[in-house]
């Protein structure tokens, strides 16, 4: 129940764990492995699947110019991604530029911070239905350093 405006915690995790969101975040999942195996290193590198829009894959670009020399290559990744994905993969992409995009500051994951035990075991409760492990790491990661930046330790 909501008091003064303010949602509760449990008003805000049932909104974000619909059945709706939870397809889209592990289709967000899939289709990234899927990018990575379908475009090569240099491309997964500097790309990342980003959100779902219908059958539509968003892609952040790390550069204009590889936005559009990916856009010049749709026809071939898509058919790539056919490949490998078969029905579960994307039927258009969509990319967008975001030069805040760094793999490099992606490959060693920030602390988590200190949360008192009471917390973490909620955290854990909340995280515990999720049957896919890399989604339920992720959420629980969220989660934590939600807690911590409105100061509930």
């Amino acid at each position: 129940m909501s008091q003064g405006g303010l949602k509760s915690i449990k008003e805000i995790l049932e909104k974000i764990t619909s059945q709706k969101e939870w397809e889209k975040g592990g289709t967000i999942l899939r289709w990234r492995d899927l990018w990575c195996k379908s475009v090569g290193p240099f491309v997964a590198k500097n790309t990342e699947v980003v959100g779902v829009r219908g059958k539509k894959a968003v892609i952040a670009v790390v550069h204009s110019v590889l936005a559009s020399e990916l856009a010049i290559q749709k026809p071939i990744i898509l058919e790539k991604l056919r490949e490998k994905g078969g029905e579960m993969a994307p039927q258009d992409l969509i990319f967008k530029v975001d030069p805040t995009l760094s793999k490099e500051e992606k490959t060693t994951a920030p602390a988590d911070p200190d949360l008192d035990p009471a917390t973490k075991e909620e955290i854990k409760r909340l995280t515990a239905s999720l049957r896919d492990p890399e989604l339920r790491e992720r959420f629980t990661r969220i989660l934590i350093h939600s807690f911590h930046r409105e100061g509930k330790k």
